[in-house]
């Protein structure tokens, strides 16, 4: 369009940062539809909140194939606040929507709440449209705009429709819907790897509204720490009151790797000592699951439920295996035992299906990570771990490792590049969101924790992905929510966000972008 937006707290309309332009022109607003799955069935809706402060402007939507116009509603608007929405069903499937607004001399307008939900109830959907697709003026910063995810085809709202609107369980179908698994991982250091921070809690919530799929990644890995003081810091699962990990000895699984190493949370566990044991207890049926190791010396058994022994050698070539788990159980609870049964086993953990729809959540956190530790992995092999999972959706937050080791900003940024990239060619459709911390409340970081933050959202601009800030969330000033400031948000370790507080922030703030 001919008219270039600013982007401003707003004045008319809530929010920092709303969309304004003045004068006479076009303001144009682009969305690619073609990755999103419609058919020719299904009714669409947009909107958008619309101000006129002064002049008059005439809305319109072209929902386009290429560069043919399929359909075009419009509408004029005079001075005043309005809510522009628009039902439409097509005899064709768009590939592309345009938001445009044309504006006579001495219009003034500011717009914002792009939408654009489909389905059987669109009147009751909407999603944001990435602001990222809106051209910014030159030298006009957007610094802490948020960015909601790129990919609507909006999973969410089909597995909403499954369970909320047709009244189904998860895993049925209407014969009129088909069932939708999305699969939702979240990378990142001790902020994720601890469950009860806000991985857990976002879990429990998303599994609660939209259908429990399953236990997702049930990681073996631990920081298995046996002297000089003992600690286990287990990885397990995102829901561990719902999936155990139990090591029979501390002292016989010592031969782990941690945060280095090619799988899915940069973790595996290790033993060479013959009968060595993993005890893995749950609960629900299981569909599928699939256990990923390192190909090593030696060989394991496992079972289910007391079953039959069934035997594993791990020698290979490959940085990483994923195999299918057999024998496994019907009833709704369950357990799995896994036993070292010669030379060196590396097993990483499994993956546990038990839906064919709903949310499966994977919590891809190695506690005292940095981005450096999660780039430097064997490219193809760390593809394989990410494909392993079949991501939908993921989430990364890391950055308060690497600001702790000196890490400088630039070289952040192309750690970070790097996961983005091999999560993309993992999945080439998957939703990308990158999260960046608050500032923490250390006194000798060598660099803010803003310039790691400024890296993160040019990333999200260039991979167009999504973008949070929790700066936005915890406040501008870490004196405020520090464990002995007016609202403590943190841990007195001056790292950590306290999980009662803090972390439910963090899991609002993320909720937020995936609803």
């Amino acid at each position: 369009g001919s008219l270039t937006p600013l982007f401003r707290e707003g004045q008319f309309l809530t929010g920092r940062f709303v969309t304004f332009a003045s004068g006479a022109g076009r303001l144009a607003k682009s969305y690619n539809l073609s990755h999103v799955d419609l058919t020719k069935q299904d009714a669409l809706a947009v909107s958008c909140r619309l101000h006129v402060e002064s002049g008059s402007c005439k809305f319109y939507a072209q929902f386009m194939k290429n560069s043919e116009y399929l359909y075009v509603p419009q509408k004029e608007f005079g001075v005043g606040t309005h809510q522009v929405n628009f039902v439409v069903k097509l005899g064709d499937i768009p590939t592309h929507l345009n938001f445009l607004f044309d504006t006579t001399a001495g219009t003034r307008i500011e717009v914002t709440n792009f939408g654009l939900a489909f389905g059987l109830n669109v009147e009751r959907m909407s999603a944001p449209l990435p602001v990222a697709y809106l051209p910014s003026s030159k030298g006009i910063a957007e610094s802490e705009s948020t960015y909601p995810l790129r990919n609507f085809k909006v999973k969410s709202e089909q597995l909403k429709l499954n369970k909320v609107l047709a009244g189904e369980s998860s895993g049925a179908s209407s014969g009129y819907i088909t069932p939708t698994l999305l699969n939702v991982g979240f990378v990142g250091d001790s902020w994720t790897h601890a469950y009860n921070r806000y991985s857990g809690s976002l879990a429990i919530q998303l599994a609660s509204q939209f259908g429990d799929a399953g236990a997702g990644w049930i990681s073996f890995g631990a920081f298995n720490r046996l002297t000089p003081t003992k600690w286990l810091g287990q990885n397990g699962n995102i829901r561990p009151h719902l999936y155990r990990v139990q090591y029979d000895d501390d002292a016989k699984w010592n031969k782990g790797i941690y945060a280095n190493c090619p799988t899915p949370d940069i973790c595996t566990a290790g033993s060479d000592t013959v009968g060595a044991k993993i005890i893995v207890n749950g609960v629900k049926a299981i569909k599928k699951a699939d256990l990923l190791y390192i190909p090593a010396s030696g060989s394991f058994d496992y079972r289910f439920d007391g079953g039959d022994w069934i035997t594993v050698e791990t020698s290979g070539s490959e940085a990483v295996n994923v195999i299918s788990l057999s024998n496994i159980p019907a009833g709704n609870s369950w357990t799995f035992e896994l036993v070292v049964k010669s030379g060196l086993c590396l097993i990483s953990g499994m993956n546990v299906i038990q839906s064919d729809s709903g949310v499966l959540c994977h919590k891809l956190g190695a506690t005292g990570s940095r981005a450096l530790d999660w780039a430097t992995q064997d490219n193809e092999a760390m593809i394989a771990s990410f494909k392993a999972l079949s991501l939908d959706t993921a989430f990364i937050m890391l950055a308060t490792n690497d600001q702790g080791s000196g890490v400088t900003p630039d070289s952040f940024r192309g750690y970070i590049q790097t996961i983005v990239q091999r999560l993309r060619k993992a999945n080439p459709a998957i939703d990308i969101c990158l999260v960046a911390p608050c500032e923490n409340i250390r006194t000798d970081n060598a660099f803010p924790m803003q310039s790691y933050t400024r890296q993160v959202q040019t990333l999200a601009e260039t991979y167009d992905c999504g973008f949070i800030d929790l700066q936005l969330s915890f406040g501008a000033d870490p004196t405020y929510y520090a464990a002995t400031g007016v609202n403590p948000l943190f841990n007195a370790d001056k790292i950590h966000p306290e999980p009662a507080t803090g972390g439910r922030l963090i899991s609002a703030a993320i909720l937020r972008h995936l609803q």
